[in-house]
């Protein structure tokens, strides 16, 4: 049975016994297990501040500008990009992306400890706009540095089952993921309880669509993706549920225009207003597509926990099958 160590008030005296423990270690590997909360203690260059870890936060460590401000003072102001020098400058300068929009950042490698574990040189990177509003720090599963990270969701349930999924490495997308073999493609999906609700690119969505006999329904709405970018989706209901371990979707949200085209998604509701009609494509500007989403709320509320294993690369759910 793994033996879990819970990050709250414990967490430093947890994970130092943990660590020191010489007979520990043939024992069975320690679960660090992050409270529902999310949030525990990390000292950043000596100063203390408050991480927020879920599964669908950064695989890199993010801090707030506030954080960065603290930290570096009038070092952490972020310089605009050089004309000409690409995604990255001649200086620190970084950015994310966001369909379209661009979001300066920089990042700066500094003294970085997780409770009792001793600090370590890391890199942490803070934007123009935070990741999310109100959080000091934020990171998830491959910011964090132990090998195995349970994060609790809610209370275990009666008739829960698990199911093990494999974990792609930190470069596929900004979070953690699970690879997903689809219509000849492999897709990247994560795991995000900070959405109420299960997103996709517009490539997986039309993926997804293909293979359940989805349709569109509804208006074009927006949703926020992160640093307080809004990216419009359409829901797509599925005849036949996407399942991915225990989780079955029946319905998604797909970004229309981002990272692919949605084009071959018949739309129910355009059809019902008008059933004669003939719809003539013309030649809309290639996108590049890629494959990618994030499961949320509307169907992790099913789940108690999700476990990332960065050594033996797995990801486990334990969930009430849906």
């Amino acid at each position: 049975m793994q033996r879990i160590v819970r990050l709250s008030v414990a967490f430093a005296a947890s994970i130092a016994a943990a660590g020191i423990c010489a007979e520990e270690r043939t024992a069975a590997p320690h679960v660090t297990e992050i409270p529902a909360s999310g949030r525990i203690p990390i000292t950043i260059e000596g100063r203390e501040f408050e991480l927020y870890s879920s599964p669908g936060m950064p695989s890199h460590l993010y801090v707030a500008r506030d954080t960065a401000a603290a930290l570096f003072g009038e070092g952490a102001k972020i310089e605009p990009k050089e004309p000409g020098g690409g995604l990255f400058s001649v200086r620190r300068v970084t950015a994310v992306k966001i369909g379209p929009v661009r979001i300066d950042g920089d990042r700066r490698k500094v003294s970085v400890a997780l409770g009792a574990n001793p600090p370590e040189r890391r890199e942490v990177r803070w934007f123009e706009t935070d990741v999310y509003p109100g959080l000091e720090a934020a990171g998830g599963p491959f910011a964090l540095p132990q090998d195995i990270v349970r994060y609790r969701l809610r209370p275990t349930r009666e008739g829960e089952v698990t199911s093990t999924l494999p974990l792609a490495g930190k470069s596929h997308w900004w979070i953690a993921t699970t690879p997903v073999k689809i219509g000849g493609r492999t897709a990247f999906v994560g795991f995000a309880p900070q959405f109420e609700n299960t997103v996709t690119s517009a490539a997986l969505g039309a993926l997804i669509a293909r293979e359940g006999n989805g349709s569109f329904s509804g208006t074009s709405d927006p949703v926020t993706i992160s640093h307080g970018v809004k990216r419009p989706v359409r829901t797509v209901a599925l005849a036949k549920p996407f399942r991915l371990g225990s989780v079955s979707l029946n319905s998604i949200l797909v970004r229309t225009t981002d990272y692919g085209n949605t084009d071959e998604i018949p739309d129910l509701q355009e059809m019902a207003e008008d059933p004669e009609q003939i719809v003539v494509q013309g030649r809309a500007k290639r996108r590049t597509p890629l494959y990618l989403g994030y499961i949320g709320q509307d169907y992790l509320k099913h789940c108690s926990w999700i476990e990332f294993d960065k050594a033996r690369k797995t990801i486990t759910l334990s969930c009430i099958a849906s």
